[in-house]
C-alpha cells in the first residue's frame, strides 16, 4: 500500500479492528471503539468517535483507497449523479486480493455496525450498488444513470433501426458506425474486455447488434 493509503484514517481502523469486527461491531454499547487524534488528549465521549466515521466514510469514496471508483459520469463531468462512487473493476481473469476482499468485508461490517447502532454512514455509492446490496432488480435504467455516454450511440442506433428497418440509406449509416466496434466493452476503471471469448475479433454487424 501506498503511504497515502497507509495512514488514511480507514486503513487505521481496518488494521486495528477488523479481526475482531465480527464481534465488537455487535457489542450493545453504540461506541465500538475510540478515537484518540494526535496531540488531543481529551477523552472520547463520542465526538472523536463520530469524527473518525465521517472520515472512513470520505476515504472510502475518494482515490485515497483504491477499493471504489468515480463513476464514469463523475469522471467525463456528463449527466447525473456524478458524484456516485462504484466498487473498483478487478480483471475478471485475476483473483481479487485477499486483502481487497477483507477491507470490502469491512465496510459490510462499517455498514452492519451503523444499522443496529442508528448511526449515519455518509456514503456516496450509485444506486445501482445498493440495490444489489438489497437484491433490487438492476434494470438498464441504473446503469445508464452513472453512465450516459456508452448508452448514447447504442440508444441513437436503436432509434435509427426502429425508424427505417428497411433504409439502404440506415444500413450504410449503421455499417458506417459499427465498423470499428468489436465484440468488447470499455469498463469503468478504463480497460478494455472482451465480452465473448476471441470477442476483440468479432466486428459488430447489423446482423449482430441486438446480441452486442
Amino acid at each position: 500500500a501506498s503511504s497515502n493509503t497507509t495512514y488514511t484514517m480507514f486503513n487505521q481502523a481496518y488494521e486495528q479492528l477488523h479481526n475482531n469486527a465480527h464481534i465488537t461491531f455487535r457489542k450493545e454499547y453504540d461506541q465500538v471503539w475510540r478515537a484518540q487524534y494526535l496531540a488531543m488528549h481529551s477523552t472520547d465521549q463520542g465526538g472523536p468517535f463520530r469524527d473518525s466515521v465521517t472520515c472512513i466514510c470520505s476515504d472510502i469514496c475518494s482515490t485515497r483507497l483504491s477499493l471504489f471508483i468515480l463513476c464514469p459520469n463523475g469522471r467525463t463531468n456528463s449527466g447525473l449523479n456524478d458524484d456516485r462512487w462504484i466498487p473498483n473493476i478487478f480483471p475478471p481473469n485475476e483473483s481479487i486480493p485477499n486483502r481487497i476482499k477483507k477491507q470490502y468485508q469491512f465496510i459490510g461490517q462499517l455498514m452492519g455496525m451503523a444499522i443496529r447502532k442508528k448511526h449515519y454512514l455518509y456514503l456516496k455509492f450509485s444506486s445501482l450498488l445498493w440495490k444489489q446490496l438489497v437484491r433490487e432488480q438492476i434494470t438498464i435504467e441504473d446503469i445508464e444513470n452513472i453512465d450516459v455516454q456508452s448508452f448514447t450511440m447504442i440508444n441513437e442506433m436503436e432509434k435509427t433501426i426502429k425508424q427505417n428497418n428497411s433504409s439502404i440509406d440506415t444500413n450504410e449509416f449503421l455499417s458506417s458506425i459499427l465498423d470499428e466496434l468489436r465484440f468488447e466493452v470499455v469498463s469503468s476503471n478504463g480497460q478494455t474486455y472482451e465480452l465473448v471469448p476471441n470477442g476483440k475479433h468479432i466486428p459488430i454487424a447489423i446482423s449482430n447488434f441486438k446480441d452486442y
